[in-house]
């Protein structure tokens, strides 16, 4: 719908696992990038093995939390293969450059009788082993998920993912959790005044939020306060004044979720310092998604919804720490 919504990427259709692939130092590494190399040699490098926390590993496969099926190698900003992740494997033990040699459907390594041992996720004798590296099997991805993922046309992938091996597209339960919240609220503000502007027109909506800004102007004791295209505070507001002509654009319900947003909104402006999201700024971008769907912005419901998954992700594991 708009330039400035990156929900609209066709990557946000496949959520991934990315993969950073340093360069690959030694011809006898089996991990690693050097240019020229085939895809099928890349997606070896990319399947194994990792350090990856086994919580993370649960939460990424479980369709009951980020429901990832995609992994992506990519190297100085640019995705360089993608397939579909079919289970992940386990191995402990392996030590020194040995996660670089071995290949992954080779792996070995020996139990406390000496026995070699191969490890599946479901043996769950990864747990408590701080000493595990993490790979998984692959099949071929969509056409479609390799068009979007694979395209020239896509932007690099930005800095803050190129400085961690692994991390997830297109959010990740290592990013803060504020922001989150707080780019959720963008893309609140970009969708509402799209959708304000495809309904009544841009000279409309350019006079609603010139009265709204002389009205505050005056509140305020004629306060030299710059008004951002980028708060959603502004444009729920001027959906607010001019609530009796924007409820004929929505239903009931839809024109409801804004008051609620509007809570959001306060909520994470007045209390940014908590480190944590409660369950019910989850449950508000819950009714964001409805929102977003209800008015036609299918992209943005479906990025919105993979920030409260990664959320209720993390809420989640609080619970669970704190019952334990």
């Amino acid at each position: 719908m708009d330039a400035e919504n990156d929900w609209n990427d066709p990557r946000n259709k496949f959520p991934a696992i990315l993969f950073r692939l340093s360069h690959r130092t030694d011809d006898e590494f089996r991990s690693g990038y050097r240019k020229g190399d085939s895809e099928q040699t890349v997606v070896n490098s990319m399947r194994g093995w990792w350090e990856i926390d086994s919580d993370d590993v649960l939460a990424m496969s479980d369709s009951k939390a980020l429901n990832v099926r995609h992994a992506v190698a990519f190297h100085r900003g640019r995705a360089r293969a993608v397939v579909r992740i079919d289970g992940w494997r386990w191995a402990a033990g392996l030590v020194g450059d040995a996660h670089h040699r071995v290949d992954v459907d080779q792996v070995e390594y020996r139990d406390h009788t000496g026995s070699v041992k191969f490890g599946r996720l479901q043996d769950d004798g990864w747990r408590d082993n701080s000493n595990v590296r993490w790979a998984f099997d692959a099949k071929p991805a969509l056409p479609e998920a390799r068009d979007a993922w694979l395209s020239s046309d896509s932007s690099r992938i930005f800095k803050q993912r190129r400085e961690t091996l692994v991390s997830v597209w297109p959010c990740s339960l290592a990013d803060d959790q504020r922001k989150l919240v707080e780019r959720a609220l963008l893309t609140l503000a970009v969708e509402l005044r799209c959708h304000l502007t495809s309904v009544f027109g841009d000279p409309t909506v350019a006079a609603w939020r010139q009265n709204f800004e002389d009205d505050k102007k005056v509140e305020w004791r004629n306060s030299d306060v710059a008004f951002s295209d980028d708060d959603p505070w502004l444009w729920l507001e001027v959906a607010r004044k001019n609530g009796h002509q924007v409820r004929t654009s929505m239903s009931r319900r839809t024109y409801e979720y804004l008051e609620q947003l509007r809570h959001l909104r306060n909520r994470w402006a007045h209390y940014a310092f908590n480190e944590h999201v409660s369950q019910d700024e989850v449950d508000s971008l819950g009714r964001m998604q409805s929102f977003f769907n209800d008015i036609g912005s299918e992209n943005s419901a479906r990025g919105v919804g993979f920030i409260r998954r990664v959320l209720e992700t993390h809420v989640g594991r609080r619970e669970a720490g704190g019952a334990a």
